[in-house]
């Protein structure tokens, strides 16, 4: 049950609209079949049990519904204004109080990423196995290397976030259209055949999963129901620089005194040792006793000559 002011949305709000769900879309997609109330519907109804009264005749016609899961209410709360909250003892109720509507509540995801994981286990709905979902994903993505089935194992506005590139806009992708593209024409078909996840941890959440590579890598996946809603995906990209050769082991010095009041020579620049290490990252986080520890902390700034 949402309050007036709720923003109203295309096509009864079953579409995303700048990239995020309205809320029934967004609780449909959590795998709950939902009836959507607006609070000046019980200004219409004659009593406030004939309106729940018919929300429930809906959904016991609809087929998809498991009545036998049981039916709940959840209303949006802002600054009290079903005052006072709505009771009804025959139905299940979840309630929560925001500030105001705006659109980091109802036009994004209906619940705030705060609150969600300690209500979610109220909401009576349908429990998915996360790291399956999360399992068959990267089949399709890296064995089967099908568009498709990768982005059908998405909800219907996904998104991919790959943070140490985001700066050229390449490998960020909002959007179904925008994301299917993104994964035929540079990501799926691009990655070498030979290309290998090897796990090294996974974190699972309410609706969260966690992992590491061995690049360093890590990618934070939210599902929502059984379908992933987006990729957080970070990864050391000075290591990957490095084993590419991309990346030199000094770099010039964009300053021309040190701490200590040094000053290059004439005709000379300092240089500074690049606090980043190649396939040695990788060893280190597999096996702590592989690499020596705090070897940075003897990296010094040494004088050359501009002229080699």
């Amino acid at each position: 049950m949402l309050p007036n002011g709720t923003p109203s949305y295309k096509e009864g709000g079953t579409l995303c609209e700048d990239g995020g769900p309205p809320p029934l879309l967004k609780w449909s997609e959590e795998g709950y079949a939902v009836v959507q109330i607006l609070e000046n519907a019980f200004e219409q109804a004659g009593t406030t049990e004939e309106l729940l009264n018919l929300a429930i005749s809906g959904l016991k016609n609809c087929p998809e519904c498991h009545k036998e899961d049981g039916i709940g209410m959840q209303s949006q709360i802002y600054c009290c204004a079903l005052d006072p909250p709505l009771q009804n003892e025959s139905i299940p109720s979840l309630q929560y109080l925001t500030g105001g509507v705006d659109s980091r509540t109802t036009k994004k995801d209906g619940l705030t990423k705060c609150n969600y994981p300690s209500m979610k286990p109220y909401g009576r709905g349908a429990d998915f196995d996360l790291e399956v979902i999360w399992e068959e994903h990267c089949y399709f993505e890296f064995d089967d290397r099908s568009v498709a089935k990768t982005v059908g194992t998405m909800v219907q506005e996904p998104y991919v976030n790959h943070f140490p590139t985001l700066t050229f806009q390449m490998t960020s992708s909002i959007g179904r259209k925008l994301l299917t593209s993104f994964y035929r024409d540079h990501f799926i078909f691009s990655s070498p055949p030979n290309v290998e996840n090897e796990l090294v941890s996974r974190i699972i959440g309410v609706d969260r999963v966690c992992r590491n590579l061995r690049i360093p890598f890590t990618s934070v996946v939210s599902i929502r129901g059984d379908r992933l809603y987006h990729e957080h995906i970070a990864w050391d990209q000075a290591t990957v620089l490095i084993q590419l050769g991309l990346l030199l082991e000094y770099l010039p010095s964009p300053h021309h005194l040190l701490p200590d009041g040094r000053q290059p020579g004439p005709g000379n620049r300092f240089e500074f040792r690049v606090p980043a290490r190649g396939v040695e990252t990788v060893a280190k986080m597999l096996g702590k006793n592989v690499v020596k520890s705090n070897g940075m902390l003897e990296y010094k700034v040494r004088e050359v000559s501009i002229v080699r």
